[in-house]
């Protein structure tokens, strides 16, 4: 059916070319996308015209509703789709979305920003942007199309389970993406929540016995353990790609990881936070010390992550990555102690380093992509956020650095010195019983 929907619309096409779209959109004078030639690819689903086909540029365009990706936010390619729809509404559609860019419903926020506070330039990036591509039109154009392509597209070169695949159809996976993005203010009222829960929790374990829950523990770290070391073995294949192919300006500046597979897996790591505040629950009723840097982890990375995740940060690329690394480490670890397996101390002491370490290029990733806004170079990560991220960071670090120390630096002396008083005194009482 797909196939035959298709042949019959490739034909009217011939028959009726939409106005604008032969040579790429055409537009008014006063258009900054004036005279620009701009390629499409356009990816049919064997559900078509049930499901929309999936649409990107393949050429470089500086607009509001179109990312560095080539994706396009536009109702009738998502939400707003009708089979009655064609390929040459469709097109039609876009070239309206250049005539008339749509700011309050933006993929590219500085853009839409710029778009509504300093139009001019706007217009003025638009078109330097829209020249680049007239130079590359100059070849033909099945070279220009293979190499747009090629650049742009990412290729995912590992199995793609259906649920990742389909993630965008699932109704309940869907507007709990919505409804992170609408209301990630909530992200305040379960972190107060969370904060008022364990507090009254340790009052009400005070005067009660502990719960053992050691086997409960061992599941839960071991399903975070799967989570984490699945998700990592999603997310890091992309990043060390586009690493190698495109570039570290590219990995901390462009927000393509917040669609597809690994788009997918971003929300779930974001998602997550709020269910790892079950960590604190087993630590009240088995009536553990609760430390600050815990609580203050906890609820202060579950609002970043919401608040991330509207907008589509880039620099989630790396914090995704390096998060689902040191968690799938720390969590098989508490695993293994929940099971009472003897581990060496030195794994511990490890691990927090490899905290730290995540810290420090967390700091370094958020002051690179700071660097690159103020040089002027389009950057998909706000303001606020970088400041945001860099406090946050920044605050982590201190707090595990003071823990590292405290845990394994002094403590390590501290045990030292008591043994060589022991050792002293026995001596003493050894020289006493000589005499």
């Amino acid at each position: 059916m797909a196939l035959n929907r298709i042949s019959k619309e490739l034909r009217d096409l011939r028959r009726e070319p939409p106005a604008n779209v032969s040579s790429g959109p055409i537009q008014s004078s006063d258009s900054p996308y004036q005279s620009g030639v701009f390629f499409l690819v356009i990816t049919f689903s064997s559900e078509y015209p049930f499901k929309p086909p999936h649409i990107h540029f393949t050429t470089k365009i500086y607009h509001p509703n179109i990312n560095t990706n080539g994706s396009i936010c536009l109702d009738i390619l998502c939400s707003n789709w009708s089979p009655a729809l064609t390929i040459s509404k469709i097109l039609l559609s876009i070239c309206s979305l250049l005539c008339d860019s749509n700011p309050d419903d933006p993929f590219v926020l500085e853009i839409a920003r710029q778009y509504k506070h300093d139009r001019d330039g706007h217009n003025a990036t638009a078109r330097n942007w829209t020249k680049s591509s007239l130079t590359a039109a100059s070849q033909s154009t099945s070279q220009s199309h293979d190499v747009s392509a090629s650049n742009n597209k990412i290729p995912l070169t590992f199995y793609v389970f259906d649920f990742e695949r389909y993630s965008d159809e699932v109704a309940t996976l869907r507007d709990l993406r919505t409804f992170m993005i609408q209301r990630w203010h909530n992200s305040f009222f379960y972190a107060l929540a969370y904060l008022f829960l364990i507090y009254t929790g340790q009052f009400f374990m005070k005067n009660k016995p502990r719960f053992e829950l050691r086997l409960w523990l061992a599941a839960w770290n071991t399903l975070l353990a799967l989570f984490s070391i699945f998700g990592a073995m999603r997310v890091l294949p992309e990043l060390i790609y586009v690493i190698y192919r495109h570039g570290i300006k590219y990995s901390i500046c462009n927000n393509s990881n917040a669609f597809g597979v690994v788009g997918f897996w971003t929300w779930a790591f974001c998602f997550s936070k709020l269910p790892e505040l079950i960590d604190t629950v087993f630590i009240v009723l088995r009536k553990q010390p609760l430390i600050f840097l815990h609580w203050y982890h906890h609820a202060s990375v579950l609002i970043y992550c919401w608040f991330s995740y509207q907008d589509y940060s880039s620099t989630g690329r790396w914090f995704c990555g390096l998060n689902y690394v040191v968690h799938g480490i720390m969590y098989s670890y508490y695993a293994l102690r929940a099971l009472k397996v003897r581990i060496p101390r030195w794994v511990s002491m490890i691990i927090t380093m490899l905290q730290l370490t995540q810290m420090i290029v967390g700091c370094l990733i958020n002051l690179q992509a700071w660097q690159y806004k103020k040089n002027g170079e389009v950057c998909q990560v706000t303001d606020e956020n970088l400041k945001v991220s860099l406090i946050m960071y920044g605050t982590y670090f201190l707090l595990f650095g003071h823990f590292f120390l405290g845990s394994y630096i002094f403590k390590s002396k501290r045990a030292n010195q008591q043994d060589d008083k022991q050792q002293q005194e026995e001596k003493s009482q050894h020289v006493k019983k000589m005499n």
